[in-house]
């Protein structure tokens, strides 16, 4: 089956809607509207599935009923779901999308739980990628605010970062793995 994709990022409760052009109008009717799972990180697990992949998801979801529009279709298609944690009293990420007749999509992000990570979230992150097969593959979207990149830069998460990079180079992760969980881990960890 080749190698486990291990998404890291975002995930959320999406909301698309197919709308025709609304002009300056205040209100617009959809023609179509569609619950759906959603985030960079959760879109790349369930594609990596949908090529025959085994996937697995490293994220955070609130503790509201959207976690559960969020993570059902990807545990439907297969997709590793075990280490998506939920961040407490915090709301599940929500995209709302329009998608006009000409395609260019417009969206409006709530970034709720994707931007909850605390120490602990990112210890258990850290444990469930050091215990992949070597030969798995880590990909990680970066939609975490400046002042968190910021804070990662400054060097708060230098042992944390230190430790993933010693376990990473061990286990010879493929094509610069080591050098993304590295700094994957400095950008939670701020």
């Amino acid at each position: 089956m080749g190698p486990t994709i291990i998404s890291i990022g975002s995930i959320n409760a999406d909301f698309q809607m197919r709308v025709g052009d609304s002009g300056d109008e205040e209100t617009s009717r959809a023609q179509r509207f569609s619950r759906l799972s959603g985030g960079k990180a959760a879109n790349r697990a369930f594609l990596a599935r949908k090529l025959g992949h085994d996937a697995r998801l490293i994220g955070l979801v609130g503790d509201d009923d959207l976690a559960e529009q969020a993570l059902v279709p990807l545990r439907r298609h297969g997709v590793d779901v075990d280490a998506v944690m939920h961040a407490h009293e915090c709301a599940t990420a929500v995209s709302i999308i329009m998608v006009p007749e000409t395609g260019k999509k417009r969206i409006v992000l709530a970034p709720n739980a994707n931007e909850g990570w605390q120490p602990g979230h990112i210890h258990a992150a850290v444990l469930a990628i050091e215990a992949a097969s070597p030969d798995s593959v880590l990909a990680m979207d970066c939609e975490i605010p400046a002042p968190r990149r910021r804070a990662a830069q400054s060097g708060d998460a230098a042992p944390l970062a230190h430790r993933a990079r010693s376990r990473t180079a061990a286990a010879r992760w493929r094509r610069g793995g080591a050098a993304l969980l590295a700094a994957g881990a400095r950008m939670l960890a701020e």
